[in-house]
């Protein structure tokens, strides 16, 4: 999608108005500020654009807010001056009211960035104060508007002199996992469809046959379909590319029943499919040229091949797994990175050469030395690409996944392919919002070592990763790391503590803004401590699961984790116990920040609880590890002093799990509960053990 170039200026005019209550998050004495919104002009040739409108309207909503009033959005055809001195807003260089008042003359004299805007206060005719913003084009009219409504949300008193120049650092910005309206209001010019391209696909154009004695699964599939249309269509109409992503290889069930299943499929009992099938490569061409020619707005397709969770109506596998082809006669001379470039080629061939869409190919396997991790491994696949045009490749900024004790991914500036870097916001190892855990400060040193490196694009998961729970209650934590993803995006060169302390304005009040920054500062640490254990994931080395995912989604995991934890590290016992009690520290030092909070009783009470929901979580885990971990090195050494202390700890592990169980279900805030998966079992036998060895 190419936004149109074009300059714009919005003018604001403010005038008197009599004191309004502030919200909560506005700043102080929002509502001595004197002045009167009063109209939104939008150039005749734009009026009906509707991410221009939906951005007017959020800047119309907080102005409502903080000042009591709201402009009115109109066609400057239609625009007659105000004589009460109102404000206005005048969107667009081709405005008729701009060249009345000639306000080229405060515009940057070098060309912006795409999507860049400008912000910054101007003389006008009359004697009303106002604000000119302007932009090269739609997208960057869009986002300067809902840019301002941010900047008025954190300091309203500005609005006579509020001055601000951005431009976005990464061309290419996705997101995922939240309503499209939020890519509006944060800056990413691209989003995710909300299915798959492999679930609404037909193949009837192939096969017209292809649904026969299958009608329900049709019309369920047909259901799909629509909503999938009307998602893209929705970006579509706000200005935003879509972007449509899915596992390969991947087919509806009704395929094994036609008759040239057989001539796909591999192997016997639970075959898979292959890529020496030919038959295999004209079902998957059909399947991209069905998508791409039915959905002709589709900016972007997305594939990964290193995992695959087919299910429900639908099968298949990763092509690349080495399983399948070690035991297939005509695959067996065929290597890992042969296959990787096969399927990007046949991809590339029909995507971005027959239908001259955006290819991105997701690196993403579960190993450490193979396409995503592997510096080496990532040049021989890009060695063997035939054509490069309109084609991305997509890494996580982690070496591995998405823990801490990670380096950044090596593959991040390699080869001659343009990349984009994910982050997560919602830490799918660490709680999932459960409690605060601010990753701003690792986020923003990721865009950074991604930006030196030459990346293209960020890809920012909202929401999503991970398995089950925990299921939070109020997603506050998870909208901190969002909004300092976002703004990063845009400016690797953001101190992650001033986005916290704007955050927290934003939602809790300027007064309680140093709190919260300090409080999500200080969450980092304490997740760290909680969740990993220093000294094993040094001493392991390997990134993939540095604290062998002991803990993980909602669940804690028993001796087999914990036994291979104090193998390696047994020399650090003593340290690993006290990042536990440490870890308890500071959620009590949050919890005091967050009882010295200003804000209402019930805002306050989401943060409370959910650091009190941590901290009974951070007791049971401290008393596991102290136990377990002093038990083994009991079992070693025969000290008593081992002994004893491992006694001690079982005795108050029970009293923590206990408390966790019992009270934690009953706030009102407090996320769903870790279970176990394992722990009791094993602090059963380590207390037997102690008791019967005394």
């Amino acid at each position: 999608m190419t936004g149109h170039l074009r300059h714009f200026l919005i003018v604001l005019f403010f005038a008197a108005v009599t004191c309004c209550a502030a919200p909560a998050a506005a700043a102080t004495c929002a509502h001595c500020v004197d002045y009167t919104p009063g109209y939104i002009v939008l150039p005749a040739d734009e009026s009906g654009d509707q991410g221009l409108q939906l951005a007017a309207r959020m800047l119309a909503e907080t102005m409502q807010a903080l000042y009591a009033t709201a402009p009115i959005t109109v066609s400057d055809k239609d625009f007659v001056m105000p004589r009460d001195g109102r404000g206005i807003v005048i969107v667009g260089a081709d405005n008729r009211l701009a060249a009345e008042f000639d306000l080229g003359v405060y515009m940057e004299k070098r060309t912006l960035r795409a999507e860049s805007h400008a912000i910054t206060p101007v003389d006008v005719p009359g004697d009303s104060p106002a604000l000119f913003v302007y932009a090269p084009d739609i997208r960057g009219e869009m986002f300067g508007l809902t840019y301002l409504a941010e900047r008025l949300r954190l300091a309203p008193r500005r609005v006579h002199d509020i001055k601000e120049l951005r431009e976005p650092h990464f061309p290419i910005r996705i997101m995922s996992g939240d309503p499209v309206e939020k890519a509006v209001q944060y800056g990413y010019n691209t989003v995710f469809t909300p299915q798959s391209h492999n679930n609404v696909v037909l193949l009837e154009d192939y096969d017209k046959g292809f649904f026969f004695q299958h009608e329900k699964q049709r019309g369920y599939l047909m259901e799909r379909r629509r909503e999938y249309a009307a998602a893209v269509a929705r970006q579509q109409a706000l200005g935003l590319d879509s972007l449509s992503s899915g596992d390969e290889f991947e087919f509806h069930k009704a395929l094994l029943k036609r008759p040239y299943a057989k001539d796909m499929l591999r192997g016997a009992g639970d075959p898979w499919l292959c890529l020496c099938a030919a038959r295999v490569w004209e079902v998957y061409k059909a399947k991209y040229k069905e998508i791409l020619g039915t959905f002709k707005d589709l900016d972007y397709i997305m594939i990964r091949l290193g995992e695959n969770y087919a299910g429900g109506d639908y099968f298949g596998n990763m092509p690349a797994k080495k399983e399948f082809w070690e035991y297939c006669p005509q695959c067996q001379d065929q290597g890992y990175a042969d296959r990787i470039a096969a399927i990007i080629n046949r991809t590339q061939e029909t995507v971005s050469g027959d239908y001259q869409r955006r290819y991105i190919h997701r690196t993403w396997d579960t190993n450490s030395d193979t396409f995503h991790s592997n510096p080496d491994m990532y040049r021989d696949i890009l060695s063997k690409i035939e054509n490069k045009e309109n084609l991305y490749i997509s890494v996580k900024y982690t070496r591995t996944d998405f823990w801490l004790y990670n380096h950044f991914n090596q593959t991040i500036g390699v080869g001659d392919a343009p990349q984009i870097v994910e982050y997560q916001c919602t830490r799918e190892y660490e709680g999932k919002g459960a409690f605060p855990n601010y990753v701003g400060a690792h986020v923003a040193a990721g865009y950074r070592y991604a930006a030196e490196r030459g990346a293209v694009g960020a890809w920012n998961w909202h929401h999503g990763g991970g398995w089950n729970g925990p299921n939070v209650k109020t997603d506050i934590w998870n909208e901190a790391n969002i909004y300092a993803a976002a703004h990063l995006a845009w400016d690797p060169a953001l101190d992650p503590e001033d986005l916290a302390r704007e955050w927290g304005a934003l939602e809790f009040g300027a007064e309680d803004a140093d709190k919260i920054a300090r409080l999500l500062m200080l969450s980092a640490d304490a997740v760290r401590k909680l969740i990993y254990f220093q000294a094993y994931a040094e001493a392991k080395g390997d990134p993939w699961m540095p604290n062998e995912n002991w803990v993980r989604d909602d669940v804690i995991k028993g001796s087999d984790r914990m036994r291979k934890i104090y193998s390696r590290a047994s020399a650090s016992v003593d340290d690993m116990v006290r990042e536990k009690e440490d870890a308890v520290l500071l959620v009590q030092e949050m919890i005091g920040l967050a009882e010295d909070m200003s804000a209402k009783r019930d805002t306050r009470e989401k943060v409370i609880q959910t650091l009190q929901y941590e901290l009974a979580l951070a007791r049971v885990l401290r008393s596991y590890t102290g136990a377990f971990l002093y038990y083994c090195r009991w079992q070693e050494t025969g000290s008593e002093s081992d002994r004893s202390k491992a006694h001690m700890y079982v005795r108050t592990w029970q009293s923590d799990w206990d408390v966790y169980e019992r009270t934690i279900p009953d706030l009102k805030w407090a996320a769903t509960l870790y279970h176990d998966d394992g722990m009791v079992e094993t602090m059963r036998q380590v207390a037997d053990d102690l008791q019967q060895r005394r």
